[in-house]
């Protein structure tokens, strides 16, 4: 995954080309990230390698869930995964996303609901460079420190995206099914 800092639609028109330029000016291991407005909800943030990033795409209406059914079910399956695969205290707290205690974020959720549909979604941390947040104020939380599942024990993105998904397609009524991905840019 190629490195990108992302706005959310509230902050849309607000950075200047000096903070942008800023943002996209540092670079790690021959890479240089990217800066995009998004219409997802949230602050600047940051995707990248490291971190699985998951945007479920789903009609709420058809699976007759609320926005905050939906928002509930992401967080509590990302509680879920870290509480009993890896032993770690998840949480919610008063602000979104997954914490594992006051001040250490391990999980952002940031997603956009049109016409019923979800879009974005969330990032996860498993084992992300903290390079690449150091350059902003991630979710607009200056105490906020952000952790990995790998700050604490041994983890990999592709065991943690299986995990995951199967315990989301439970919490929101799916069934999960494995598609190549080349199947999935055909349709």
């Amino acid at each position: 995954m190629d490195p990108v800092y992302t706005c959310g639609r509230r902050q849309i028109g607000q950075f200047s080309q000096a903070e942008i330029d800023f943002y996209t000016s540092g670079e790690r291991n021959g890479q240089r990230a990217e800066f995009h407005e998004t219409q997802r909800g949230g602050h600047v943030t940051f995707h990248g390698p490291g971190q699985l990033v998951m945007y479920p795409i789903i009609d709420l209406r058809a699976a007759k869930l609320t926005v905050r059914d939906y928002i509930c079910g992401v967080e509590g399956s990302i509680i879920e995964l870290l509480q009993t695969k890896y032993n770690l205290p998840a949480q919610r707290t008063k602000e979104t996303g997954v914490w594992l205690d006051e001040t250490h974020k391990v999980a952002s959720l940031g997603v956009h609901v049109r016409r019923s549909v979800t879009s974005h979604g969330l990032g996860l941390n498993v084992n992300l460079d903290k390079y690449w947040f150091d350059r902003i104020v991630a979710c607009n939380l200056p105490d906020a420190q952000l952790v990995s599942i790998n700050d604490y024990t041994k983890a990999d993105l592709p065991t943690v995206s299986r995990q995951l998904a199967e315990i989301l397609s439970r919490k929101l009524g799916f069934d999960l099914e494995e598609q190549p991905a080349s199947d999935v840019y055909n349709l």
